[in-house]
């Protein structure tokens, strides 16, 4: 049995995205294998979010999540953790800097500095450069969570093709939402009529103010609610002021951190998915709607297009109008709502957790050093 550490230093729970659900259902499904021994090291702060799992945890020193906390403590914690492990799997793009003699795994979720460089100070440009030149030196294996990041890696950092490898996440199943799960959320939630959801962080990549900007073009009285959830910071104040300047503030809902259960309850209860993101390493909303019978209206931006795989009208991240008429077209044209959710049942069939497991626990072994 190999023995897998973790590093799980960068989690912050319930803040940092689609990368925190990869990470948990990724290690359910790794840990239901028999030829891996899985260890995980945190934060003491993120301690209890990760019982669940049932794996052996390791907390280490850290106050907060900054970057200077997570390099301290991966390089001084981690490492010394690792010295015991047959390989170090660090799930959140970057490996260690200081050198170890335990082989690294490492997943990168995307080089978005080199797309957006305007969302980046130079410093953090800067940081995000030389950190994934050196993990990209010293990982004896990276995972790529699209091809479209391995074509990306591969064209920005010219790693050996070899040690790159694409493995795609996957799509939790389950019991779908009944309908009594999806009347509830919508009683709990206060939603009257037809809306359409959006769950992601209000990071500036995500694009919110064009889903703003086509409801109004919309107009408030088609009755119809923008539902954004997810992880709220101040950078959301500018898209409420926007919404309130163009009259539909009233037609627009930020929800923040709702429970898994009803991100997909919300799901299954919307009219569509709207996925503006500018840019995505991957984009599970995609499937996660998919898997809920819902319609995706998504960007046709970075991995979106392949994760769709052909299975959403894609549209420009930036038109408003397009986006205001694909909206329309959900609301008035039942035939191509049909073919969406058949669509997407389809290209569902591509992803899987425990594929993903299967691939990873792979490249583990492979790198992992001989006993």
């Amino acid at each position: 049995m190999i023995r897998v550490l973790v590093n799980l230093v960068y989690l912050r729970p319930g803040a940092v995205g689609g990368s925190e659900i990869y990470c948990r259902e990724l290690l359910t499904a790794l840990a239901a294998r028999d030829d891996l021994q899985l260890e995980v090291a945190c934060l003491a702060s993120a301690a209890e979010s990760l019982q669940p799992l049932g794996l052996r945890l390791h907390t280490v020193r850290g106050g907060d999540y900054s970057l200077k906390t997570r390099l301290l403590a991966e390089n001084r914690d981690i490492a010394r953790l690792a010295s015991g492990a047959d390989v170090l799997f660090s799930p959140a793009n970057f490996g260690l800097l200081r050198p170890i003699r335990t082989p690294q795994v490492v997943t990168i979720h995307d080089l978005q500095h080199r797309h957006l460089p305007e969302f980046f100070t130079a410093r953090k440009r800067l940081e995000r450069d030389l950190m994934f030149r050196w993990t990209l030196r010293t990982a004896q294996r990276v995972i790529a969570i699209s091809e479209f990041t391995r074509q990306d890696l591969l064209s920005a950092y010219a790693p050996p093709e070899d040690r790159v490898a694409t493995v795609l996440e996957g799509v939790r199943l389950g019991v779908r939402p009944t309908a009594a799960a999806v009347e509830d959320a919508r009683t709990r939630y206060g939603l009257v009529g037809p809306f359409f959801v959006f769950p992601a962080t209000d990071n500036r990549h995500k694009n919110h103010a064009t889903l703003v900007r086509a409801l109004a073009r919309l107009g408030p009285g088609r009755g119809v609610t923008l539902v954004f959830t997810g992880h709220r910071t101040g950078l959301y104040d500018a898209i409420e002021s926007e919404a309130r300047a163009l009259g539909v503030g009233d037609h627009v809902r930020h929800l923040g951190l709702v429970p898994h259960a009803d991100v997909f309850n919300l799901l299954a209860g919307a009219d569509a998915l709207v996925f503006p993101s500018r840019f995505e390493g991957f984009g599970l909303p995609i499937l996660e709607a998919m898997y809920c019978g819902t319609p995706v209206l998504a960007a046709d931006a970075a991995s979106i297009p392949e994760v769709a795989g052909g299975a959403a009208l894609l549209l420009s991240p930036t038109d408003e109008g397009a986006w205001a008429d694909a909206m329309q077209r959900v609301l008035e044209e039942p035939a191509l709502c049909a073919r969406l959710r058949e669509a997407g049942a389809l290209n569902l069939q591509r992803f899987s957790w425990d594929r993903c497991a299967d691939e990873t626990a792979a490249l583990l072994r492979a790198a992992a050093r001989p006993r």
